[in-house]
């Protein structure tokens, strides 16, 4: 039997089996994927097709042997070290110092959970992050979790032994400090790093938590991240309740990007940033909920960047990640593209060069830094360097500056695409979506297949409650992506995958449909 020829009789049922025990949502969008996953397990199974499996399945109870085997068909769990860079910015600079200020003198305690580790590299990012930030790190009471549903991936895990794909764009200095080279060109994490992490199953959709003897309660931070967005809406909720009662007062929750709108718990705050939304768990709401005005960011600290990157990491690159940050009702309306697009364009879209700031922590310093780059981009009149210096304010919260600098960008190289879309960023943070909106429909008019401008567009559509228009550019971005792989990464979204991004804009939908028949 080939995947074409599984029946929507039989998808249909073992859908709804999945969303049950696994809380994985295939929508009839996703039944290929799901009948691809479905014969691979099959097969492992030693049953001769799906037709077989979805017998065994639907008519006697479920092994935790078979719905590991599941698990590890049809979840994916490519990952890499330090991914979505700003959220560990984020807990190196803003979540850990006054953590660690406030137990200092007296309980020396700090529980972490990496919840749908995959195969460890998020959990061993945090664990170097925690090395770097706490010096007497030895003297404090240490857990971090790492739970995963998938058992192969846990192994891997445990095993901690990687490719040289896991470290893209790690520094040489990392891996020569928490790292043991291997033959291959594998490396293998040392042990007293690998001793920081507890590795262990959990079913997020299934299994009790929080509970005392998973140490899954008074948790102060939690990571979450590429996890949710293959969930079923009504999983997503109970879990999501449920990370709210495992985490401490002031705890923090971290997604990725294409999750952020699925976060509606009222105790959790959102704290915007250039390369993350990270959510706080507050006694009450003290925001608007996703539909209200964007908070005006704060000034960062003098001499201190923000969204700097942990400890040891050398090089930054602001840009603004394509975030949901709604929740909105609609129906379901089509429009799409004229024409195919333009894939050369698409995968290598002609950015700015990356930003280079070494990491600076001191005002002085980074006064420094500003200036070469300022005389960089003055002498050489490079739109690229341009952008660079706005992106480098951008990142040091002086949005102001930041704005003028991706002005003259545009002024100087008016055909690029990248520096409408940096600008409306930085607009975005300083509360004009209008101007913003401009800037991005610009950027489409010179290359209209520009996805991140079409999600960025819909987003704000929603948040203006112009649902048919919203729902027209995540049509296209469909579209667009329908012509890459899953695994590919978007330009400009910082470790965002074609896939993540995709299954974003299919949440969405299904949310706005669902929302829509309901009348909600």
């Amino acid at each position: 039997m080939t995947i074409e020829q599984v029946s929507p009789d039989l998808l249909m049922p073992l859908s709804a089996f999945l969303e049950e025990h696994l809380g994985l949502s295939f929508p009839p969008s996703r039944w290929r994927d799901l009948a691809k996953g479905l014969q691979a397990a099959a097969q492992e199974l030693g049953r001769r097709d799906v037709a077989s499996l979805a017998e065994q399945l639907l008519q006697t109870p479920a092994s935790p042997d078979v719905l590991a085997v599941l698990a590890s068909q049809l979840t994916i769990g490519e990952t890499y070290f330090f991914r979505e860079k700003g959220m560990f910015a984020f807990l190196a600079n803003k979540i850990l110092p006054p953590l660690l200020a406030a137990r200092r003198f007296g309980e020396r305690r700090l529980r972490l959970w990496s919840a749908g580790c995959a195969s460890g590299e998020e959990a061993y990012s945090l664990a170097i992050v925690l090395h770097q930030t706490i010096p007497d790190w030895q003297n404090w009471q240490i857990v971090l979790l790492a739970t995963d549903v998938n058992p192969r991936a846990l192994a891997k895990a445990r095993e901690g032994i990687y490719s040289r794909w896991s470290f893209r764009g790690v520094p040489a200095s990392l891996l020569a400090t928490y790292f043991e080279s291997l033959p291959g060109d594998r490396w293998e994490i040392k042990p007293w790093i690998k001793k920081l992490v507890t590795f262990a199953p959990l079913n997020l959709a299934k299994d009790p938590f929080p509970c005392p003897s998973t140490n899954t309660c008074d948790v102060d931070i939690i990571f979450c991240r590429n996890v949710l967005m293959y969930l079923s809406s009504e999983a997503t909720s109970r879990i999501v309740e449920k990370f709210a009662a495992a985490l401490r007062e002031g705890g923090w929750l971290l997604v990725s990007p294409a999750e952020c709108s699925l976060i509606q718990e009222d105790c959790f705050q959102p704290c915007h940033q250039p390369n993350a939304i990270p959510f706080q768990k507050v006694s009450a709401p003290t925001t608007p909920r996703w539909l209200a005005d964007r908070p005006t960011p704060r000034p960062a600290a003098p001499g201190v960047s923000p969204h700097a990157h942990p400890p040891g990491w050398p090089d930054s690159t602001w840009s603004a990640p394509p975030t949901a940050p709604w929740t909105a009702q609609g129906r379901e309306s089509q429009g799409l593209p004229t024409r195919e697009p333009d894939r050369a364009k698409v995968a290598n879209p002609g950015a700015p060069p990356p930003l280079a700031t070494s990491a600076v922590a001191t005002g002085d310093d980074i006064d420094v830094e500003l200036a070469r780059k300022r005389r960089l981009a003055e002498v050489s009149g490079d739109a690229g360097a341009m952008a660079a210096l706005a992106r480098l304010y951008a990142n040091l919260g002086r949005l102001e500056e930041a704005n003028l600098w991706g002005e003259r960008a545009i002024c100087q190289d008016c055909l690029n695409p990248h520096h409408y879309y940096l600008r409306a960023a930085i607009l975005l943070e300083q509360n004009q979506p209008d101007e913003a909106s401009r800037l991005l429909k610009q950027a489409l008019y010179l290359q209209n297949d520009f996805v991140l401008a079409h999600f960025s567009l819909g987003r704000l559509a929603l948040e203006q409650q112009r649902r048919p228009e919203a729902l027209r550019h995540f049509n296209n971005v469909l579209f667009i992506l329908n012509n890459f792989a899953d695994e590919e990464p978007v330009p400009a979204a910082d470790g965002l995958t074609m896939g993540a991004l995709r299954q974003a804009v299919l949440t969405i939908k299904s949310r706005l449909a669902a929302e829509g028949k309901t009348g909600a």
